[in-house]
C-alpha cells in the first residue's frame, strides 16, 4: 500500500546516534581550528592595519595638497585616490566568525579565497591539518547520507509503492519530489544571501549553486560580519544534502530507464539490500 514504512533496525536512536556524535566532533576541530588559525593570523593583520592606516595619512594629505594647489588636476586624480583608498582599507577577516568561515571552506574544499593566510605559520597549519580535516568532513557527509536515506525514504517509499504496477513512474514523482526538495532549498538560501549581501537574485542563486558544489570560483563571497556564522550552517546543511541527493537520484534514474522486464522498484531494490545486509549474504542486483 501508499502507507509510511516502518523505521527498520535498531531504531532512530540507533540511526543518529553516529551521525550525532561525529556532528559533535566536526564542531569541536573546527571551533579549535579556527582558534588557532586566529592567533596565527590575527597578529600580522593587526600589525598591517597599521600599516594601512599610515598610507591612508599619507595619501589624505597628498590629495589635501593636490587640491590646494590644482582643483581641476585633484578632480581628474579623484578616482585614484578612492581606489588607493579602498586598497588600504584596515581590515577584520580574522575574527572569530572569519576564522569558522575560513576553516569551513577548507574541510568542506570550498576554498572561495576571498582571504587566505599570510603567516608561515598559518599555511603550514592548514596545509597539514587541513587534510585531516577535508578526510573527516568527508566521513561526516558519509554517516548523514545514511541517516538522509532513512528520513527521506519515509517518503520515497510509499510513493513508489503507490506506483508498484508502473515503476518508472514511481521513481519519476520519487525524482522531481527530491529535486523540488535540494532546488527549494538553493532559493532559500539564495533569498538568504540576498538579504544579508544585497547581490541580485540571480547573483545569490549562482552563488549557492557555486558553492554547495564546492567549486567555490570566489567572484561572489561572503561578506564581512557576524553573518558568516549564517553561511556556515546554511552551506553546511546543502552540502549535507547534495550526497544524498546524488546517490539516490542514480538510484532512481537507472529505475527509470533500465529495459523494459528488468525494472525493480526503488523500495523493493533497497528491501532486498537490507535483508542480504542482515543475513550476511552478498546482494545481487536485478538482470
Amino acid at each position: 500500500g501508499c502507507s509510511l514504512p516502518p523505521m527498520r533496525g535498531p531504531g532512530w536512536v540507533q540511526a543518529i546516534r553516529w551521525p550525532a556524535l561525529y556532528f559533535v566532533g566536526f564542531l569541536l576541530f573546527l571551533f579549535l581550528c579556527a582558534l588557532i588559525m586566529q592567533n596565527l593570523e590575527r597578529p600580522y593583520e593587526r600589525a598591517q592595519n597599521v600599516h594601512n592606516l599610515e598610507v591612508l595619512r599619507q595619501i589624505e594629505l597628498v590629495h589635501s595638497i593636490v587640491t590646494r594647489q590644482n582643483a581641476t588636476l585633484a578632480a581628474e586624480l579623484n578616482p585614484l585616490f578612492e581606489e588607493l583608498s579602498q586598497h588600504f582599507q584596515p581590515t577584520n577577516v580574522w575574527d572569530m566568525p572569519g576564522s569558522f568561515l575560513y576553516w569551513f571552506t577548507v574541510m568542506s574544499t570550498v576554498g572561495y579565497g576571498s582571504y587566505c593566510p599570510k603567516t608561515v605559520g598559518g599555511k603550514a597549519f592548514t596545509c597539514l591539518v587541513g587534510v585531516l580535516g577535508i578526510v573527516y568532513f568527508g566521513l561526516l557527509l558519509e554517516k548523514f547520507t545514511v541517516l538522509l536515506k532513512q528520513i527521506f525514504d519515509l517518503v520515497i517509499t510509499p510513493i513508489s509503492r503507490c506506483s508498484a504496477s508502473r515503476p518508472r513512474f514511481g521513481a519519476l514523482a520519487a525524482f522531481v519530489f527530491l529535486t523540488a526538495v535540494i532546488m527549494g532549498y538553493i532559493a532559500v538560501f539564495a533569498a538568504v544571501t540576498w538579504v544579508i549581501e544585497g547581490w541580485a537574485y540571480g547573483n545569490c542563486l549562482y552563488f549557492s549553486i557555486i558553492s554547495f558544489t564546492t567549486i567555490g570560483f570566489g567572484d561572489f563571497a561572503p561578506g564581512p560580519g557576524d553573518n558568516k556564522l549564517v553561511y556556515i550552517m546554511m552551506l553546511g546543511t546543502g552540502m549535507l544534502l547534495l550526497p544524498y541527493y546524488l546517490s539516490t537520484s542514480r538510484d532512481l534514474i537507472n529505475t527509470m530507464f533500465r529495459p523494459t522486464g528488468t525494472v525493480v522498484p526503488y523500495d523493493e531494490r533497497h528491501d532486498k539490500v537490507e535483508d542480504a545486509d542482515s543475513e550476511g549474504k552478498p546482494t545481487t542486483s536485478a538482470a
